[in-house]
């Protein structure tokens, strides 16, 4: 799964050229950067990318880096940086048990 405190993307030189940017996640193991660009994306620096951004997930997942015309602002008008549509309970084991638990009391 794809966690904020895992990427630390905005770090990434290589993507100066980004006005805005954000992960998407459908699959486990697999992760979107949209990215928003001026211009077309070179291919040498995606490939950096998307190599950094594996490595900072130590493998965890792969990585696709595709540019976009635009990214979806939420209703209040931010970017979110990760859409996550993966139900994320199913992989937070202990999570699950204090849910359960708080849902009994």
């Amino acid at each position: 799964l794809v966690s904020i405190t895992t990427i630390g993307v905005a770090h990434l030189d290589a993507l100066a050229f980004a006005k805005y940017m954000q992960f998407e996640q459908r699959t486990p193991g697999q992760v979107a950067l949209k990215v928003v660009s001026d211009t077309e994306l070179d291919p040498r620096i995606v490939s950096r990318v998307e190599q950094a951004i594996e490595e900072k997930m130590q493998g965890g997942c792969s990585v696709h880096v595709v540019r976009v015309d635009a990214i979806q602002r939420t209703p209040r008008g931010k970017l979110p940086l990760i859409v996550q549509h993966i139900d994320i309970r199913r992989f937070l084991g202990s999570a699950d048990i204090c849910m359960h638990q708080e849902a009994a009391a």
